[in-house]
C-alpha cells in the first residue's frame, strides 16, 4: 500500500462522513433556531443519549445552553436544500423557519420546531456540557423519539431504501447518501 501524509488539520475528513442532523432549539424568549450539526453520534443505549459536538459561540449552542433542550432531526437527503439554507444564515439574523418556509409540527417532549418529511428526530434534554476551547461538547438525554415508518422498520434504519437516505457531510459542498445494498 502506498499512503500519502495528511495535513493534520484535515484528518478529521478521513472519518467525517457521519450523519448530518438539524438541530432545532429555542431560545428563553421562544424564539425559534434550526442548525445543520455534522458531528454527532450517539453514546449510550440505556438511557439514550447522543452527543453533539457545535462551536460554542453559535446560536444553537447559546440556545440549548439557557434552555436545556433540543431536538436532533435528521433530514432525508430530499431535505439537502433546506440543510444548506439552514446553514446559510445565523439564527442571531434571521428567523429560519420563516425565511426558508420550513413546515414544522411541535414536539412532544420540548417547545422546539420538528421539520416535517424528516427521517426522523430525537427531542432531547442536556445532561453536561463541556467547553472544550470554544468547542462545545454536548451531551443530550434521549427524552422522545419518532421516525417516518417507510425509513425505520422498528430495529434500524432502513438505509437500503428510499426512506431512509440520510445525508452524509464530507466537508464544504460534499454531501453523499448511503448505498442502496447491504454487504
Amino acid at each position: 500500500m502506498s499512503y500519502t501524509t495528511v495535513p493534520l488539520k484535515k484528518a478529521y475528513k478521513l472519518i467525517n462522513p457521519g450523519q448530518m442532523v438539524l438541530v432545532s432549539t429555542v431560545s428563553e424568549d421562544k424564539k425559534f433556531n434550526i442548525a445543520p450539526i455534522a458531528w454527532t453520534c450517539p453514546c449510550e443505549i440505556d438511557p439514550p443519549r447522543v452527543i453533539l459536538c457545535m462551536d460554542a459561540g453559535h446560536k444553537t449552542f447559546k440556545d440549548l445552553k439557557e434552555t436545556g433542550i433540543f431536538t436532533v432531526c435528521i433530514p432525508h437527503i430530499s431535505q439537502l436544500k433546506m440543510v444548506k439554507q439552514t446553514g446559510s444564515v445565523s439564527g442571531r439574523d434571521a428567523d429560519k423557519f420563516r425565511k426558508f418556509g420550513i413546515a414544522t409540527v411541535a414536539g412532544k417532549r420540548s417547545l422546539c420546531r420538528i421539520p416535517e418529511g424528516l427521517i426522523g428526530y430525537l427531542e432531547c434534554r442536556v445532561k453536561n456540557i463541556n467547553d472544550i476551547e470554544g468547542t462545545a461538547v454536548v451531551v443530550g438525554d434521549v427524552v422522545d423519539a419518532g421516525a417516518d415508518t417507510k425509513a425505520f422498520d422498528g430495529e434500524r434504519l432502513l438505509a437500503e431504501t428510499k426512506g431512509g437516505k440520510a445525508i452524509h457531510h464530507l466537508g464544504g459542498d460534499n454531501f453523499i447518501t448511503y448505498a442502496d445494498e447491504l454487504l
